[in-house]
Order: structure tokens, then C-alpha cells, then sequence
């Protein structure tokens, strides 16, 4: 129990850390990032268009999300008569995650996928302090698909 209590600790010190050097970073006083960093970047919007190249993909992304996907996340509700364009503008984030868990076939594409995934969550929580349902679903979405279907 004590080492469990000294490791959440020492996660949120680090955590801490990060927060306090973006801060400097912010303010001019330090810089923690490289000069390729580029926070303006950092947005699911830029990510999505990166993978899905047309209207009609985004369109297969969200029914196999649907079909596959949905029975198992009862809390992401996609309604039929929401087509893709509305839901990637409205919910970038979520339509991330779920281009994520729908890639399962292809592991390289996924695994760039979920690495920007948790580029732009992190960069959403932790250094702008962003809160919305959008990120709420999907970071569930995230944890449901790795319990579910990752292999153990």
C-alpha cells in the first residue's frame, strides 16, 4: 500500500513539473521544448485529416464505430441520422478515438494514431486545461477498447 501511495506521488510531482515548466515556458522565462514544437499543431482536427483522406471514409469510420464498436461503449451514443462531416467538426477528439480503435487491422497506422491520441490529450488536459464531454468520451472510448480488445 505504501509503495503504491509513494508512486502516485511521485506522478503527480512530475506531473507538477510539467505543468510548471509550460508555464515558463508561456511566460517567456525557460524553454522546455524543442523549437520544432509547435502547440498550434497540436489539434485532433489536423490528426483526423491526416488519416482520413475523403468525406465517404470518415462516413466508414463512424459505421464500423457504430456496428463494431458502439454496443460495447454505452457511453458514446453516434445517432444514425449524424453524418460524418457534422460529428468530426463537432467532436474532433472523439472521432479520434474512435479512428483509433477502428484501425485495429492495421497496427502500424494505429499505433501512429494512438501516439498522436495521446499527444493531443495530454497537450489538452495537462497544458491548456481543457475540459469537455468531447475528451470525457474520448478518453473513455481509449480505456474501454484497450480492456476489451487488446490482446493480453
Amino acid at each position: 500500500m505504501v509503495s503504491n501511495v509513494a508512486r502516485l506521488e511521485r506522478k503527480v510531482d512530475g506531473m507538477a513539473a510539467i505543468l510548471a515548466a509550460s508555464e515558463r515556458t508561456a511566460t517567456g522565462t525557460g524553454s522546455s521544448y524543442p523549437r520544432a514544437y509547435n502547440p498550434a499543431g497540436i489539434s485532433p482536427e489536423i490528426y483526423v485529416n491526416q488519416f482520413v483522406k475523403s468525406d465517404h471514409e470518415a462516413s466508414l469510420v463512424l459505421e464500423a464505430f457504430r456496428k463494431d464498436f458502439m454496443p460495447y461503449a454505452p457511453f458514446v451514443v453516434i445517432p444514425p441520422n449524424v453524418d460524418s462531416e457534422e460529428f468530426r467538426r463537432q467532436k474532433p477528439f472523439l472521432f479520434l478515438a474512435i479512428l483509433m480503435v477502428t484501425y485495429r487491422y492495421e497496427k502500424s497506422t494505429q499505433a501512429e494514431i494512438a501516439k498522436n491520441f495521446r499527444e493531443v490529450l495530454s497537450h489538452s488536459m495537462l497544458i491548456k486545461g481543457e475540459q469537455s464531454l468531447d475528451i470525457l468520451q474520448g478518453l473513455l472510448v481509449c480505456l474501454a477498447w484497450s480492456v476489451c480488445f487488446l490482446p493480453v
